[in-house]
């Protein structure tokens, strides 16, 4: 309908493009994060993100740092939800908005790397499917698919984005030779080299 077509262009605005809202810019991330975002707890069930001064600060600083194309390297405390806001805001966000986009979730253990990838899974089993896009599997999850051309050839179709998850234990370097838009690095203190 009319209305659905209306109100997915408006929420697809929002998200590219931040809103004013009560006096104040939120980002697009940031909007993204609180309208979309869902997390598993064990104890609650499917729960949704509570507004948190400093998810939106830090909202605030990723943009500034993307728009003055610097680095940031976020040390974080353990229970203040950063791995699930990251997982959402900043890794879903450029994997499903952002064109040529390519991240790395890295840790010394395959337990880490794993429960945020299955974080990230989690999330988009519960998006709307105006927001949902076809990709691969595995350690390489690669947004899009592949359509048979006119000469009967399948070709890569979509972004083509990637989500790249590694175990560094025993290697330092298995992303060497890529380039990388964001790399989580899970539970740092645990890994080796």
């Amino acid at each position: 309908t009319q209305a659905w077509r209306e109100f997915w262009e408006e929420q697809l605005y929002y998200i590219h493009n931040g809103v004013q809202m009560g006096g104040m810019w939120i980002p697009g991330r940031f909007y993204y994060y609180m309208n979309f975002s869902v997390m598993g707890s064990l104890e609650k069930g499917v729960i949704t993100p509570d507004m948190c001064d400093l998810h939106l600060e830090l909202a605030y600083l990723i943009e500034h740092v993307k728009e003055q194309c610097k680095n940031l390297i976020c040390a974080k405390g353990r229970r203040k939800g950063i791995s699930e806001f990251t997982h959402k805001a900043v890794i879903d966000y450029g994997w499903r908005f952002t064109y040529g986009y390519k991240s790395g979730i890295v840790s010394g253990k395959k337990k880490y790397v794993d429960e945020f990838v299955s974080k990230w899974e989690f999330g988009e089993k519960y998006l709307p499917p105006e927001l949902k896009t076809k990709h691969s599997g595995g350690n390489k999850i690669i947004s899009g698919y592949e359509q048979k051309n006119e000469f009967g050839d399948f070709e890569p179709q979509g972004t083509q984005n990637i989500i790249l998850s590694e175990t560094v234990h025993n290697d330092p370097n298995p992303l060497k030779g890529y380039y990388f838009n964001d790399v989580v690095v899970e539970e740092v203190g645990e890994t080796e080299k």
